[in-house]
């Protein structure tokens, strides 16, 4: 009698986890080829964690909420750093990052896009006090460094992003004065006042 207890408890164990196949936590979703459920931080919702397998089958990976940015990125960026301003320009980056290596023989066209990351963050670390603003990252900071690792995790995607580079070799590339460099980030940082 006990025995047989058990193994309705176990079926009905075994029922629960395997859930309706929509998308539960436990379940892939087979639709957004998802493995858990979105995260909400600070009032943002993440996009849901994709396949491994999956994202990383591709050069541009999964980007479910088509924000520009690759959802592992995403998540990485979210949960990795807690001030704003670290998640705007990771996240001003990231999408730099995924134009660049969707066309790198287009370089010279799309150099822009991580010129105004790089301008947007060296106004945070080196130049905001002379306007009157607070630094907000730290000086030494290295935010490609951080990011690299992630954003370019597979080899596809690194050898897209040295194409990039080697498209560029040999020219010489200028940058925003002080003054303008602010207004080449893509977010408004008043918004996290």
């Amino acid at each position: 009698m006990r025995l047989g207890k058990i193994s309705i408890f176990t079926l009905m164990l075994m029922f629960s986890a395997c859930g309706d196949g929509k998308g539960d936590a436990t379940t892939p979703d087979t639709e957004t080829n998802t493995t858990q459920a979105p995260l909400v931080i600070d009032g943002y919702t993440l996009p849901p964690m994709p396949d491994k397998a999956l994202n990383d089958s591709t050069l541009l990976g999964i980007d479910s909420n088509d924000n520009g940015v690759r959802d592992d990125v995403e998540i990485w960026i979210y949960t990795t750093y807690e001030k704003p301003i670290e998640r705007a320009v990771f996240m001003q980056s990231a999408k730099a990052y995924q134009i660049v290596i969707e066309e790198p023989e287009e370089a010279l066209g799309n150099l822009h896009y991580i010129h105004d990351a790089v301008d947007c963050i060296s106004y945070y670390k080196r130049w905001a006090d002379l306007f009157g603003e607070e630094l907000l990252i730290e000086k030494y900071r290295n935010i490609e460094e951080e990011i690299s690792p992630i954003q370019f995790n597979t080899k596809e995607r690194f050898l897209s992003y040295q194409k990039y580079n080697h498209t560029l070799s040999g020219g010489v590339y200028s940058s925003a004065k002080p003054e303008d460099k602010k207004s080449k980030c893509d977010f408004n940082i008043l918004t996290f006042k």
